[in-house]
């Protein structure tokens, strides 16, 4: 069944809602969903501008990503069109960073040759607290990601998962930034919930990520150890159905 009237951020058309999901996503790549070993930590890059420091996430869930604090970009990356060259080639500069310090890149020479991984994208707040659309649908954190050495015109889908897993594991900046939006924000009902089993507890939430395009949710459940292990158990996201061709299939009549 095609026809629906589920909608996707950035994709034309309604059509019905597919859930999709990630089982067990940590350590795609890596085999850890933390592969530096830290939930956030500062990040430094030589550059033509001098040394910069970022505060960053580096989580594997679905995909390596290295998530930064918007926060912590020098006033060159805002103040520049996210395409400027200058403001793409720093974006490429702290991808490359990070990917040494993931473990997946011996140097960031290498790390320019492999621009698909890991990905990167900065985190923001989100925007337009009053706005009726964000109320229906509250965002928790806000993104601007980034492809092959482009902005991304909405969010990869294993990002949504990724960033979905973040939002959802105290102590990364993703979960800092959605929690700083919490406060700033009119109440409203509570998307997450936890419950202690023995010695670790079940996190259940829905993440809301506003992109340049739209919106993308993401149903996330894990479990947190009192001394700091977390697993994922898995993220799901929702894709549409649509038809990629129709065709028919002429026979002969017999006589």
């Amino acid at each position: 069944m095609e026809d629906g009237d589920y909608s996707i951020g950035g994709v034309k058309g309604t059509a019905s809602q597919i859930k999709v999901t990630f089982v067990e996503p940590a350590g795609s790549m890596t085999n850890k969903l933390f592969p530096s070993g830290s939930r956030q930590e500062y990040l430094t890059i030589h550059s033509d501008l001098g040394d910069i420091t970022v505060k960053v996430s580096m989580i594997d869930a679905a995909n390596p990503f290295v998530f930064v604090d918007a926060a912590s970009m020098p006033q060159m990356w805002h103040s520049l069109d996210r395409n400027d060259p200058t403001a793409l080639e720093l974006v490429e500069q702290i991808r490359c960073a990070a990917a040494v310090k993931m473990g997946l890149a011996t140097d960031t020479s290498s790390a320019r040759l492999v621009r698909g991984t890991p990905k990167i994208a900065a985190l923001l707040p989100p925007k337009n607290h009053n706005n009726s659309d964000v109320d229906k649908m509250p965002v928790d954190v806000q993104v601007i990601s980034y492809s092959m050495g482009k902005m991304h015109p909405s969010f990869q889908l294993t990002g949504a998962v990724c960033l979905g897993a973040a939002v959802s594991i105290p102590g990364t900046i993703a979960s800092d930034i959605a929690n700083r939006s919490m406060l700033n924000t009119p109440p409203r009902s509570p998307s997450r919930h936890d419950v202690t089993l023995g010695e670790q507890r079940k996190i259940e939430q829905n993440v809301v990520i506003a992109h340049p395009s739209g919106k993308i949710e993401a149903e996330v459940c894990l479990t947190e150890a009192f001394d700091g292990g977390v697993s994922v158990e898995g993220v799901t996201v929702s894709r549409t159905a649509r038809r990629l061709f129709e065709g028919n299939v002429l026979i002969p009549s017999r006589h």
